[in-house]
């Protein structure tokens, strides 16, 4: 029997070969591409959805603490019409409104920092007294811990006179009533979201970590995640400054 042999074209083997490292090369830079692709168009995902979820927080937030301020605004500008001669009067006339818009207790405080509460309490030396009496308008203040309580609280105050003398109303809500609209956490828990004030004093996070009184935002997150460079330095003062300004802007670390 004859035997059969096959043979390979060697050189045409080799000429196929010169063909695939290109091939291979070509495929890289497009996974290459559409990585980077995939990648930016996941972070412009991500800030859509922050952006998206920070408008509805801060329309809902936004009309919750109006609608506290102008309560406020409306016992003072009461109590200024001559209506009232004492605490017991103020208290008495709003007690039944306090839960309408989630206030868990009212109370006057002189100079001192002494006064009662609508609930019976007395309070005395209040820290930081003179800080109430320093602002025009209804000031909401930063979270902090309640001198009756053991929960943190928010307090709205504007300053008055009854009989002549100067005095400050407060108007306490326990925070977390504002963590119920700001807790929508994003990415599995990850995400949060801050209220804080011009300064960058943090008022209410979501995360309820914020238990110490008048930290900033910023110097926290310095501190937290190390950051040292100017590039990241400068972002956060951009950012800063867009507060500032009322500015919607996305803002990006890499610490």
């Amino acid at each position: 029997m004859k035997e059969e042999y096959k043979y390979i074209n060697l050189k045409n083997y080799k000429l196929n070969l010169r063909w695939i490292l290109p091939i291979f090369i070509v495929i890289a830079i497009l996974s290459f591409i559409g990585f980077r692709y995939i990648k930016a168009l996941t972070y412009k995902n991500i800030y859509k959805t922050i952006s998206e979820l920070g408008n509805q927080t801060v329309a809902q937030l936004s009309l919750s603490i109006n609608e506290q301020k102008k309560f406020v605004e409306t016992m003072i500008e009461s109590i200024k019409g001559g209506y009232y001669t004492s605490e017991s009067e103020i208290f008495d006339s709003f007690a039944d409104n306090l839960e309408n818009y989630h206030f868990t207790r009212l109370a006057i405080l002189d100079r001192n920092g002494n006064g009662v509460t609508s609930d019976g309490h007395r309070v005395e030396s209040y820290p930081n007294i003179d800080d109430f009496f320093s602002f025009d308008e209804v000031y909401l203040s930063e979270n902090r811990k309640s001198t009756i309580s053991d929960a943190q609280i928010n307090i709205y105050s504007k300053a008055f006179y009854l009989n002549n003398q100067e005095k400050v109303l407060f108007a306490t809500v326990n925070t977390e009533d504002y963590e119920e609209i700001l807790l929508r956490r994003l990415y599995n828990g990850l995400g949060g979201t801050y209220l804080i004030n011009n300064e960058g004093t943090i008022l209410i996070d979501s995360f309820n970590k914020v238990k110490e009184n008048n930290v900033n935002l910023y110097e926290s997150i310095i501190k937290k995640y190390n950051v040292i460079d100017e590039k990241n330095n400068q972002k956060i003062e951009e950012m800063m400054e867009n507060i500032r300004n009322k500015s919607r802007r996305n803002f990006r670390c890499n610490p």
